[in-house]
Order: structure tokens, then C-alpha cells, then sequence
């Protein structure tokens, strides 16, 4: 197995990570491999973003106004496009 030595290691973060490897019940170098191994399981920004960019489209194409309609409507049926506002009533 190989070996990892870290420098200048601030004395706030060497505590918290002894603290956490304490509560794991672990050594801290134990625990650091743990961290080391999540951390380098997820992709980076990078291909993640490369990813991202190579799958194909998934959304569904719409009609980016009716939705808008529908959605005033859901929120203010006074709004529908094709009813005249509620207030516009002849006052007796």
C-alpha cells in the first residue's frame, strides 16, 4: 500500500477529522481513505458537464405560451385569454 503524508495540516481541520474518525470508531487514517474514496467515486464539474453534454435531449418539446395560459388560468381564472375579467361587470 502507498503512503500519503499532508503538510501543514491546520490544526482546526486535523482536530475535526480526528473528532469524526473518533465518532466512526475508526483511525484517522482510516477515515480519510473513506473520505478520499467518496469523494473520488462522483466525477468531476468537468465530466460530469461532458456528460451532461453528450446525453441526448430528454425534454419533451411544448408550447411554451399555452403552458403560460394554463398556468395563469390555474392561478387567476380571471386571467384566461378568451374570459373577459370579472370586474368589468356594469355597476347598478
Amino acid at each position: 500500500m502507498s503512503m500519503l503524508q499532508v503538510r501543514n495540516l491546520p490544526p482546526d481541520l486535523h482536530e475535526a477529522l480526528a473528532e469524526r474518525a473518533r465518532a466512526e470508531g475508526v483511525s484517522m487514517s482510516e477515515y480519510v481513505t473513506r473520505l478520499l474514496r467518496r469523494d473520488l467515486a462522483r466525477p468531476t464539474m468537468r465530466e460530469w458537464a461532458a456528460r451532461v453534454a453528450a446525453a441526448p435531449a430528454t425534454v419533451p418539446a411544448f408550447d411554451l405560451h399555452r403552458t403560460l395560459d394554463d398556468v395563469r388560468v390555474e392561478y387567476s381564472p380571471a386571467a384566461a385569454p378568451d374570459q373577459a375579467p370579472a370586474d368589468t361587470a356594469p355597476s347598478a
